[in-house]
């Protein structure tokens, strides 16, 4: 979700939902107090502020699962379709390739945040 959020860099004063099927995820950002996953919570709500700042007002709604809708299998299409389109390269490859003397010495270094 912060990956399609971050994805529009120049829409602006828009309003923008974002649809998806994971209840939990919903109602975790609507009351984020557990520690698991508050790295991608952080992540979205990032996201979020930066389309904010720009005049955009973005909602997160929930969708039942249901084989029947059509915005869910066009969501699903446009997901698949993404990758193929714009690669995910890690932070650490573009930290390695920017500094060839690590890379050179065999060393890597590891950010811990791959994505």
């Amino acid at each position: 979700m912060a990956y399609a959020l971050r994805s529009p860099p120049t829409i602006a004063d828009r309003n923008m939902a974002v649809i998806t099927n994971n209840k939990s995820v919903v109602i975790g950002l609507g009351n984020p107090r557990q520690q698991s996953g508050q790295v991608y919570v952080r992540l979205i709500y990032e996201a979020i502020e930066k389309l904010r700042e720009r005049g955009n007002r973005v909602a997160i709604e929930w969708i039942p699962v249901s084989g029947e809708n059509e915005m869910l299998k066009v969501a699903k299409t446009e997901a698949r379709e993404l990758p193929k389109k714009e690669p995910r390269i890690p932070k650490d490859a573009v930290y390695n390739a920017e500094h060839p003397k690590t890379e050179a010495e065999g060393r890597t270094i590891l950010t811990g945040e791959g994505w």
